[in-house]
C-alpha cells in the first residue's frame, strides 16, 4: 500500500517509519524539510508539495499541529484535487468542531 504522511514530528515520523518497516511505500510531506531527512534515508519519498505526496497514495495520514496547518497543507486548490478518492486519516490534535469544518470542505 502507498501511504502519504503529512507532518513528520515525533508522532508522524514514528508512524511513517513503522509503515516503512512493514514494507509499505510511504510519501512524506512536512513544511520543515529538515524533519524528513531520516525518513528519506529509511526509504520514504519526500514530496516538495502536498499534491506530490498524494499523487500515487491510496490513503493519507495527517499528524499536523492544528486546524490551521491542515488548512494550509491540504485544503488548498492543488491538494484538494489530489485528495479526491483517497481515505484521509486525521490524527492531529484538533477539536471535533474543527474536524467537522474540515470535512465540509
Amino acid at each position: 500500500m502507498h501511504v502519504a504522511c503529512f507532518g513528520t514530528g515525533l508522532m508522524g515520523a514514528a508512524v511513517a517509519m513503522r509503515l516503512l518497516s512493514e514494507g509499505h511505500h510511504v510519501s512524506v510531506y512536512n513544511r520543515t524539510r529538515a524533519r524528513t531527512v531520516e525518513l528519506e534515508q529509511a526509504g520514504a519519498e519526500v514530496a516538495t508539495i502536498p499534491a506530490e505526496a498524494l499523487a500515487q497514495a491510496e490513503s493519507c495520514i495527517t499528524m499536523l499541529s492544528d486546524a490551521a496547518a491542515i488548512h494550509d497543507v491540504l485544503l488548498n486548490e492543488a491538494a484538494l484535487a489530489a485528495l479526491s478518492g483517497r481515505c484521509v486519516i486525521q490524527m492531529g490534535t484538533i477539536g471535533p468542531g474543527q474536524s467537522r469544518d474540515i470535512q465540509q470542505r
